[in-house]
């Protein structure tokens, strides 16, 4: 793995995702510091350098679980508030499951100015499953939010949801 690691910039993304994605199975065979300090690093440059996006968060989050809160500050929340500015529909149906493993380490500000106005174009997305995870992660959500976000910009969206959904999931939710 950390050969693999090592020699990332000149493997294919084909290569890197199905990496990424078995590397979350192999994590708790790896000390905490190795972890830490040899696999984090790699797996936030090969985030910024080339186009992995979902295959890293499972890892991520799991390594993230044992980072001090002031780590997990400097070298998580960076990646996840530009995931949340992602397109890629992938990735953010996977931030907006995972929501609860990583809310309480973002501070309110940057929840209210970074992350939420990304979220908020979860319910006007045209693919139902985005739209529901939406609805669903405001749950986990809420306590981070500033009045304006909260009781006006939530409440419009629901509402809208609720009265013009074609989806009946969503509309009870």
């Amino acid at each position: 793995i950390i050969f693999f690691l090592l020699k990332i910039q000149i493997k294919d993304t084909i290569e890197k995702n199905r990496f990424f994605t078995n590397l979350d199975n192999h994590l708790d065979s790896f000390p905490k510091d190795i972890c830490k300090n040899k696999i984090l690093p790699q797996l936030v440059t090969a985030f910024e350098f080339s186009a992995v996006g979902s295959a890293i968060l499972g890892p991520l989050f799991k390594i993230g679980k044992s980072l001090e809160e002031e780590e997990y500050q400097k070298k998580i929340v960076p990646c996840v508030v530009k995931l949340f500015a992602c397109k890629d529909r992938a990735t953010r149906a996977k931030l907006l499951q995972q929501m609860e493993t990583f809310i309480n380490y973002i501070q309110p500000n940057v929840v209210n100015d970074s992350v939420f106005p990304h979220v908020c174009q979860g319910f006007l997305d045209s693919n139902p499953v985005i739209r529901e995870q939406t609805v669903k992660c405001m749950l986990h959500m809420a306590s981070k939010l500033n009045y304006h976000n909260l009781n006006e910009e939530i409440v419009k969206n629901f509402s809208r949801l609720q009265a013009r959904d074609e989806e009946g999931g969503i509309r009870t939710n």
